[in-house]
């Protein structure tokens, strides 16, 4: 058993103490003082001992059983409502009369996060995904991120024979490929359309990419998808998945 931060004693103590009043006949003040706890420390164990037993003795929860102010079912489905129409935190404050913070945790809880990587994080399986579909990456350009400076990253692209450029610190302009085709999934796909849950959002995902490489006219490429440029280049009728 991990014992609370503040315990004054052990389980074991605690039933010293109360088998020492109960069973030995010793006093408040003897049992309290050879424990070297204060007698109303003692009190609470005895009477918890002699009510509940040995699970008397075992911690309890500082939380409070109820909550005077939690915010009620109808407000809370108020919210997640308002951001499903892309209202914005502090929005959804302003409208409701609520604290941000409020709004903020209630929003953390219920609507969550979706997480994108951009060919992060799974390098050989990017690598040889393009490979497949013959195309050979010769460089790699990432952020400044942790991971993306570790030593086992640095072998990975030496192992692949991929070159590592990373942005200057502060410019995500370096980076514009990425930040504009995140943009783009923020507004197509992330808030593009009205969804019910996180889980529905995500069943989303992979038929809007499906879009953005076979059917999104991009004005970079002559306004063609991006799958056209694999087509010429490569006479491949190419697929995403």
């Amino acid at each position: 058993m991990q014992l609370h931060a503040n315990a004054a004693v052990s389980p074991n103590k605690r039933r010293q103490v109360c088998r020492r009043v109960i069973e030995d006949s010793w006093s408040l003040i003897e049992a309290a003082a050879a424990a070297e706890v204060s007698e109303r420390t003692a009190r609470k164990w005895v009477g918890r001992y002699r009510a509940e037993g040995e699970p008397g003795l075992l911690d309890r929860s500082s939380a409070p059983r109820t909550v005077a102010n939690r915010t009620d079912e109808p407000r809370i489905e108020a919210i997640a409502g308002l951001r499903r129409l892309r209202f914005t935190g502090p929005e959804i404050a302003q409208l409701l009369g609520m604290a941000l913070s409020t709004v903020s945790g209630i929003l953390t809880r219920i609507v969550g996060w979706e997480f994108v990587h951009i060919a992060i994080g799974f390098l050989r399986r990017a690598l040889a995904f393009y490979r497949r579909r013959g195309i050979q990456v010769e460089r790699l350009l990432s952020d400044n991120g942790s991971a993306n400076r570790s030593t086992v990253h640095a072998i990975a692209c030496r192992a692949l024979g991929v070159r590592h450029l990373r942005t200057a610190p502060a410019a995500p302009g370096t980076n514009g490929k990425a930040e504009r085709f995140i943009r783009t999934l923020l507004g197509g796909w992330a808030y593009g359309a009205l969804y019910r849950t996180s889980r529905e959002r995500t069943r989303a995902l992979d038929g809007w990419l499906w879009h953005y490489n076979h059917e999104r006219q991009h004005s970079a490429l002559s306004h063609k998808p991006p799958i056209t440029r694999l087509r010429e280049r490569n006479n491949l009728l190419g697929t995403y998945s």
